[in-house]
């Protein structure tokens, strides 16, 4: 399908979506610069060049080609295209891609998918919610270079089995690639992802593609694209910026493949596994017979509200018990205290009253009876 003359970018939209719609297979898609279906393959050139920043430099501006399709609208610079074609031709460098995705729908279940994407909707994944990004992932490569899917997520075989997978796999340009999907965002807002989100991310992810690509038996592959779907430009170039530091030994041979897209439906997607509950085996029923109150209409709130007085009751008992023990041994104590101390002040006395007794020699009982002898009291009952 081309652009007749006179027909405006708006028509032809309209007119690829009318044409997938009576059952093509896939859209056409232009460009203003390159066609869709016709991607650029070229060997590895020593013009092509890498450079840092690309996010900033590249996306967004005016002259970018921007290509219109029925399902989103995406910019892909065109030397980055070639760059693409470099790295995949060169099996040892990898490279840093990105691209700006604009969605034509505000729900995931309104967008028309190609086959591929059906098939990836349709069939089950290994678990999680990520089916949104992993669809739109086989679209945007389909549609930006040629892509053609090979195999899901759980068609691909490995072994050891209990190691890192792979998303899905695909051809382009006569070469097998595993795709690996991963979304770059923070839940509260872009201005809170951090660099450590991202080396985090990053790390985790090319750690797992190097683990899935030695494990894999079919279909075989051996290189990756790590694809990620960041929530905005600020993202975007953190994402970029991280991935430059990370060491060569982890980047080896992996394309990163970076697209923009700030569609909500893309991040805000949620398992649609529903936990079940464990039921737990029915409690065996005492027999009513034995039991030494037997349970009233409704037995089993009598039976807790038994537990429950008789609980109390043994926590009064002991607190009884235990406050008639404290008044006991602080009795016991004081009394003895007070023995002790009374003991003390009679001993204390006595020494004092032997100690003058000697020293007055005998003297003070004269002086006492003396004294009584004046008070009129009888001889007799003085006693010496």
């Amino acid at each position: 399908m081309k652009v007749g003359k006179g027909q405006s970018y708006q028509g032809y939209v309209l007119q690829s979506i009318a044409a997938e719609r009576e059952g093509s297979s896939r859209p056409a898609f232009i460009g203003r610069d390159v066609g869709f279906n016709k991607p650029v393959f070229v060997g590895p050139s020593r013009n092509v060049r890498v450079c840092r920043k690309s996010v900033r430099k590249s996306l967004g501006r005016p002259g970018n080609p921007q290509f219109w399709g029925p399902s989103f609208t995406l910019e892909l610079p065109t030397v980055y295209k070639h760059v693409f074609a470099s790295r995949l031709a060169d099996q040892r460098k990898p490279c840093f891609v990105p691209m700006l995705m604009k969605s034509h729908y505000s729900q995931f279940d309104m967008i028309p998918l190609t086959e591929a994407g059906v098939k990836l909707r349709d069939t089950p994944n290994a678990g999680g919610a990520s089916v949104h990004s992993e669809v739109m992932s086989i679209e945007t490569l389909q549609r930006a270079f040629d892509a053609e899917l090979k195999a899901s997520e759980m068609e691909v075989q490995y072994w050891p089995r209990n190691g890192s997978i792979t998303d899905f796999v695909c051809a382009i340009g006569g070469e097998v690639l595993g795709v690996s999907v991963t979304r770059a965002f923070h839940f509260k807002g872009d201005k809170l992802f951090r660099p450590e989100d991202a080396r985090r991310l990053l790390t985790k992810k090319l750690q797992g593609v190097l683990n899935s690509t030695q494990t894999v038996l079919f279909p075989e592959f051996r290189r990756q694209i790590l694809h990620v779907w960041c929530k905005s430009k600020a993202v975007a170039e953190i994402v970029e910026e991280e991935y430059y530091k990370l060491k060569g030994q982890l980047r080896a041979n992996t394309i990163l493949v970076a697209t923009v897209c700030s569609a909500e439906w893309l991040y805000n997607e949620r398992s649609h596994t529903i936990p079940v509950k464990k039921q737990k085996p029915p409690k065996p029923r005492c027999d009513p017979q034995k039991m030494k109150h037997p349970p009233l209409v409704n037995g089993r709130k009598a039976r807790k509200a038994r537990q429950r007085h008789s609980r109390t009751l043994r926590l009064r008992a002991l607190t009884a018990v235990q406050y008639a023990a404290c008044k006991f041994y602080i009795t016991t104590a004081t009394t003895l205290a007070v023995f002790l101390l009374a003991s003390l002040v009679i001993a204390i006395w006595g020494e004092s009253q032997e100690e003058e007794y000697c020293g007055n020699g005998g003297a003070g009982n004269l002086s006492v009876a003396a004294e009584v002898a004046m008070m009129g009291v009888p001889e007799c009952y003085f006693l010496t």
